[in-house]
């Protein structure tokens, strides 16, 4: 993913990490007994989706297929039906993949007149409606951090656009924890590694062969030290959710989607660990 913008907070340059997670994947949410949390059947629903584009994409771990509405000035829809009794609290959204930019190509006018988070215990999602943070470039993650997490039945993305568009979506995350921020002690100079898958021809230009890039993605190592029970914890809980929303340098830096993977601790004395962090990048 390309600059993020989200909003974290720690260190004493600014510097922090944030990971979101989804709660509408396969996280061992864990109760105060460490047990395994049972997750809402979302019922997805959008705005006269097309085939192969359907509200399903939304929510596949996959930010190259794409949820996409039909082209309309009016409001696009993108809903989450969290099933009857719901008790998961929603923390926020974050959108990626998606098509809401606050300048067009023609830097004549923002593509969107609104985007919102709304939701509520009815299909009226009347209880709470908040404005998305949205990055003046395209396909950048958009996102809403709720001051006052809820746990509503009903969730929607609402996007009116100033002409005739298509919503587009590439994955959402419902943020089913607090975001984690780990404000201290980990390497600002850690490995950023790029992957190119690549392709070669078995021809190419008088005996030259041709390679062509066919995905690539970012692999990041990175060692916190002196970490405390509490954030190991935290992060332990991540690396349960699999895939993550991830932002190595804070608001400052870039935000990543794919997988956080964690070696064994070292102890190091009373509440202090040496942990070390891989994260891999989905494909794009």
């Amino acid at each position: 993913m390309a600059l993020g913008g989200i909003a974290v907070s720690g260190g004493t340059t600014g510097h922090g990490t944030l990971i979101s997670t989804n709660l509408l994947y396969a996280p061992f949410l864990l109760d105060t007994y460490e047990v395994p949390m049972a997750r809402p059947t979302c019922v997805l629903g959008g705005t006269d989706s097309a085939t192969g584009y359907e509200a399903a994409f939304a929510t596949d771990r996959d930010q190259r297929t794409l949820f996409k509405t039909a082209a309309s000035g009016y409001d696009r829809k993108l809903s989450f039906d969290l099933g009857a009794g719901n008790a998961n609290i929603v923390y926020g959204i974050v959108l990626l993949g998606h098509n809401l930019t606050t300048d067009n190509i023609d830097d004549s006018a923002d593509s969107y007149a609104g985007a919102w988070l709304e939701g509520g215990t009815t299909t009226g999602y009347s209880d709470i409606s908040a404005a998305l943070t949205v990055n003046a470039s395209a396909l950048t993650p958009a996102y809403h951090l709720l001051a006052s997490p809820q746990a509503y039945r009903y969730w929607r993305v609402r996007v009116n656009f100033n002409s005739s568009l298509a919503l587009q979506i590439g994955e959402a995350f419902l943020i089913g924890a607090p975001p984690l921020a780990f404000v201290k002690n980990y390497n600002k100079r850690f490995p950023n590694n790029k992957e190119l898958g690549m392709v070669k021809s078995t021809g190419g230009l008088s005996g030259i062969p041709r390679v062509y890039t066919r995905w690539e993605r970012r692999y990041m190592e990175i060692r916190f030290t002196n970490i405390s029970d509490s954030q190991l914890e935290a992060m332990q809980a991540a690396a349960r959710n699999g895939h993550v929303v991830f932002s190595p340098t804070g608001s400052s830096g870039y935000a990543y989607f794919g997988v956080l993977e964690l070696e064994p601790p070292t102890y190091v004395t009373t509440d202090k660990w040496d942990v070390t962090a891989h994260f891999t990048e989905s494909v794009k």
